[in-house]
């Protein structure tokens, strides 16, 4: 795939748009030749993920888009697909991912984003909370006693990533990608989230809809308008995916597990236990 091609016949009148996502795209070709240093993991092990680390899911599967992630990288869809111009997405031209904010096992991430978020209310304000899979499902009482008003959300994550809750989920969310932000190579890239409050806010027009600017001029995100989120501009490269995680689908597929190991070989793949089961 072209991207700087694709760039150039899609966008021909936002002049600023175009120039912004050109380099970009610089960027992620200069870090092309990066090679990650090797994972430790064996199979069975725990995988952690330290406090930066990016988790990207596909919340519509097929193999066909695997293999284009493992050909291109993970690149925003206005760019690689033909989408219906009438279906307004967030954050156009940008790859969405979930940032870890602190250091946790995969296993408890799994179990914390299967479960639900909790908005309420008390005489001192609204508050939201994540609700862990665990608690959520064997009943434990996660209501605080002072909350007046109370309802439960769906937790983000769960619309795109693999999830404990595979009857809500659906079988299509089976796979995510587990990224490595740990090198000077990515940082270039990584610099252009529009999350982030450096990002130069007289751009955030181009990448996000405009019902949704009035949450990026507030600096204070919670738990529904969320405070673990990032949305790079055009994408991320294949050589920064260290591993790979499955579904129950999938993970009992031996076919799938081999040919996604065929077309990431030097990543980890790793279970909703949190566990490697191919290395």
């Amino acid at each position: 795939m072209d991207i700087k091609k694709e760039i150039k016949r899609k966008i021909k009148f936002k002049i600023k748009l175009k120039k912004i996502l050109l380099y970009q795209f610089y960027n992620f070709k200069n870090s092309l030749n990066y090679k990650l240093q090797k994972h430790n993991y064996q199979v069975g092990d725990i995988v952690i993920l330290k406090k930066g680390t990016l988790l990207h899911g596909l919340n519509v599967t097929t193999i066909e888009k695997i293999e284009n992630i493992s050909k291109n990288g993970i690149i925003s869809g206005e760019l690689i697909d033909s989408r219906n111009k009438n279906v307004k997405q967030k954050y156009p031209y940008c790859v969405c991912c979930w940032n870890i904010q602190n250091e946790i096992s995969l296993e408890e991430y799994i179990n914390l984003y299967s479960g639900c978020t909790l908005k309420y209310r008390t005489k001192n304000g609204e508050f939201t909370k994540l609700v862990s899979y665990e608690d959520f499902k064997n009943g434990k009482q996660f209501i605080p006693e002072e909350a007046l008003m109370w309802e439960c959300h769906q937790t983000k994550e769960m619309r795109f990533m693999p999830s404990l809750n595979n009857e809500i989920t659906g079988k299509q969310n089976q796979i995510a990608f587990i990224i490595n932000s740990f090198n000077d190579a990515i940082k270039p890239i990584l610099q252009n989230d529009i999350f982030s409050k450096e990002f130069n806010q007289k751009y955030l027009k181009y990448f996000v809809l405009p019902k949704m600017l009035k949450h990026f001029k507030n600096s204070e995100r919670d738990d529904l308008f969320t405070n673990r989120e990032c949305a790079i501009i055009l994408g991320i490269p294949k050589n920064f995916i260290e591993g790979i995680l499955v579904g129950k689908i999938y993970e009992n597929d031996e076919k799938i597990i081999k040919k996604i190991k065929e077309l990431f070989p030097n990543s980890y793949i790793a279970n909703l236990e949190g566990k490697v089961i191919k290395i």
